[in-house]
């Protein structure tokens, strides 16, 4: 067992000030964001469905769904909440009366009505993102609403662009896909590696640009944990030491990280080969300090050479 495993986490005393304890949010925090989306859904449902003629379905996604949330460390980095919104009908997508662009228009047309009703609200990111639309909340969060139109009979979702196209994009999928890669143990703790990688990547790649994206890296140290054949070492220092081989060892080789539930997706893709490098490099920079940490002869010292990778 490495000597810093218990500053990592401690499942006998989780108010302990641990890693993990400080990286995720807190209860009051989760409260808020569960209050604002909640009354976001309750506005948005009833009005899209009233304005498009169809009904309306909703699903959370991204960081919050998968429980892999770290708190903001950077002044610009904010809590973010995917809130898919799903316009049904029956058929394929151009067989609905209103295409990707008019349904995120009147998305972006709601939440506008919807700041000016609510206190807590920000702003209306003006234009809206290319994949969705987005709302900023005092508190340092905001909302990305997605919008999709789902065949409800046949499964299928195909996710609105700003440009007036769809794309074929099911969250819901991958989900599924990480739900039931592992069992509850070991999602368990992949989810804390998750947080771990996630809380390295945004202290190393302070630009979001550069930075590797959420689900990119949920989708790494997933597949790494999965691909162990005797299991995650027991304690949390040696498990994260572990799993930051695996993706050092993986990044070295190829910018090719397959979307686990559509093969012709490629994760890495967004990233220029220059931040491909640099994720590279940082990793075996990160890989050479968690071994350094493991041999180290007393607990300061173990803690002392983490630091220099969580700034902690």
């Amino acid at each position: 067992m490495g000597l810093a495993a218990k500053f990592f986490f401690d499942s006998t005393d989780l108010a302990k000030q641990t890693l993990h304890r400080r990286i995720v949010p807190t209860d009051t925090q989760f409260g808020q964001q569960q209050a604002r989306w909640n009354e976001l859904v309750d506005y948005l449902k009833p009005n899209l469905q009233k304005t498009s003629g169809v009904p309306i379905r909703s699903w959370l996604q991204g960081s919050y769904k998968f429980g892999t949330q770290i708190r903001p460390f950077q002044k610009q980095d904010e809590f973010d909440i995917d809130l898919g919104i799903f316009f049904c009908w029956a058929g394929l997508p151009e067989e609905g009366e209103n295409g990707p662009k008019a349904i995120k228009d009147m998305v972006q047309e709601l939440l506008c009505e919807f700041a000016i009703e609510s206190d807590d609200v920000i702003e209306v990111v003006s234009p809206p993102k290319e994949r969705c639309c987005r709302i900023r909340f005092k508190d340092d969060f905001h909302i990305d609403v997605p919008c999709y139109h789902l065949n409800e009979a046949q499964n299928s979702r195909f996710l609105a662009t700003e440009n007036d196209v769809w794309e074929h994009s099911d969250p819901k999928a991958i989900y599924t896909w990480f739900k039931d890669l592992l069992n509850d143990y070991s999602r368990d703790r992949t989810r804390r590696l998750i947080r771990y990688m996630k809380t390295w990547a945004t202290l190393k790649f302070p630009e979001a640009k550069g930075r590797p994206s959420s689900v990119l890296l949920t989708v790494l140290v997933a597949e790494a944990v999965a691909s162990l054949k005797d299991g995650l070492p027991g304690s949390e220092d040696e498990a994260l030491d572990e799993t930051i081989r695996k993706l050092t060892d993986r990044v070295a080789k190829s910018q090719v990280v397959k979307n686990p539930v559509d093969s012709a997706e490629n994760l890495a893709s967004r990233m220029t080969r220059e931040a491909w490098k640099s994720f590279s490099d940082r990793l075996v920079e990160f890989s050479e300090i968690s071994e350094q940490a493991l041999v180290a002869e007393d607990e300061l010292l173990a803690c002392s050479v983490w630091s220099r990778a969580f700034e902690h």
